[in-house]
């Protein structure tokens, strides 16, 4: 009788424990889940400006046939 009271004792133990773990995974993991997914990764100063200085002008896009994809002018297309 000793041994299932024992056993019945350290279930209830590790139920508890068990339901105490999962709680807190529930509360963390969507957070670092998020902050991973959502994180951004310094960029190198350089990087813009010499996309800048390789790029075409919007006049010499426009002379061999590019088009804006928006107002915005970030993207343009050509039909071949």
């Amino acid at each position: 009788m000793k041994n299932n009271e024992i056993k019945k004792e350290l279930e209830e133990i590790v139920n508890e424990a068990n339901a105490k773990l999962l709680a807190e995974m529930r509360k963390t993991l969507p957070n670092q889940l998020a902050e991973e997914l959502l994180s951004v990764q310094p960029m190198d100063n350089d990087v813009v400006s010499d996309l800048y200085k390789v790029s075409m002008t919007e006049t010499e896009l426009k002379e061999q046939g590019y088009k804006p994809v928006s107002n915005m002018g970030l993207m343009w297309t050509k039909n071949s």
